[in-house]
């Protein structure tokens, strides 16, 4: 309801976190890794790095999407969507909040979506056996409102679904600003890609391996 021609001011309060890191699944593990001083950048593993100038990277291992979906659903091919949806849950468990199709606005904030591992594999797939080969799966699971349309099937709820994609810049503020006068509640889930190199610093191109604590620039 406006007031004076202008929507009423509502609060904003963040009720519950989910985190999936290269040092932890979940709020209390990724901060008790931040306390201890744990770093999770390691050599690169989950493709061949070797003719990179740099190959290392903070990688999130040992993760497994199924464990946060519900039993049959069709879990997410793209690995953003994947951290998406676990990111969701976690932190809607976190908030105690039902899934019970109440007014819950989904948004979600990814610069890269799914190329670096859909897109790539889809192209690979089209110089090789051409268009036919494809189908329409790359097509549905490389665009970045993927993952929002994954959480809001997961979660089952209903309400606003929204995808922001404003490289660095892409954060909760404005995206908690426009839903939070249509919908009750909001996931906000702001990520990166699974693997990302800055261009604010030189890429590290070495790691020594030597532990897993992180020390001061």
């Amino acid at each position: 309801m406006r007031q004076n021609g202008s929507r009423p001011h509502r609060r904003i309060v963040i009720t519950g976190m989910g985190a999936v890191t290269p040092i932890g699944l979940g709020v209390p593990e990724f901060w008790t890794a931040l306390l201890d001083g744990k770093s999770g950048i390691r050599e690169i593993t989950s493709f061949d790095a070797s003719k990179l100038p740099s190959r290392v990277a903070g990688e999130v291992r040992n993760f497994h999407v199924r464990e946060f979906i519900r039993q049959g659903r069709k879990p997410p091919l793209a690995r953003f969507s994947a951290f998406a949806v676990a990111a969701a849950r976690l932190a809607v468990s976190d908030a105690k909040l039902p899934s019970n199709g109440a007014s819950v606005g989904v948004c979600i904030g990814s610069s890269v979506q799914g190329n670096a591992d859909i897109g790539e594999a889809a192209f690979a797939k089209f110089r090789e056996l051409g268009w036919q080969a494809l189908g329409t799966t790359p097509s549905l699971e490389v665009a970045a409102h993927s993952a929002s349309s994954y959480v809001q099937g997961e979660l089952q709820v209903r309400g606003p679904l929204m995808t922001i994609a404003s490289a660095c810049c892409t954060g909760i503020a404005f995206s908690a600003a426009v839903i939070a006068a249509t919908a009750d509640m909001v996931p906000l889930d702001p990520k990166r890609a699974c693997v990302s190199f800055s261009i604010a610093a030189p890429m590290e191109t070495s790691f020594s391996g030597a532990g897993e604590r992180s020390s001061p620039a």
